[in-house]
């Protein structure tokens, strides 16, 4: 099935998301507004989205609740969004939530390397 939403165009690879993410959408269309705040699953690959020509993503929100969707012709309608619905969603207007990794300073979390953490989790 070809999705009308997404180009085959390669995305480059400094993204906010990533596949799996939970991400909270804190941009959307005049139109689509009311989605700002809402907390969204964020599924991959990335692709090219044709209308705003931005990399996305495929999303469904957290909660069960309508989401406000703006067709490629323009039209307006408020739907309930699951996997099947293929929604899309700028990556640049979502922020992504990650646990944050413990650190004692600003100095120490710059310098040391995330695998380091992750290390040193699975000694103790």
């Amino acid at each position: 099935m070809v999705n009308p939403y997404m180009l085959k165009d390669p995305v480059p690879g400094n993204l906010r998301c990533r596949d799996g993410d939970i991400a909270i959408i804190i941009n959307d269309t005049a139109i689509c507004s009311s989605n700002i705040g809402r907390v969204v699953r964020v599924r991959g690959p990335a692709s090219i989205l044709i209308k705003s020509q931005m990399p996305g993503w495929r999303i469904k929100p957290v909660h069960r609740r309508k989401l406000a969707i703006e067709d490629l012709d323009g039209t307006f309608t408020r739907e309930l969004v699951n996997w099947d619905t293929c929604i899309f969603h700028e990556d640049a207007w979502l922020l992504p939530i990650r646990p944050e990794l413990p650190a004692e300073s600003v100095e120490e979390t710059s310098s040391r390397p995330v695998e380091q953490y992750v290390m040193e989790e699975q000694e103790q």
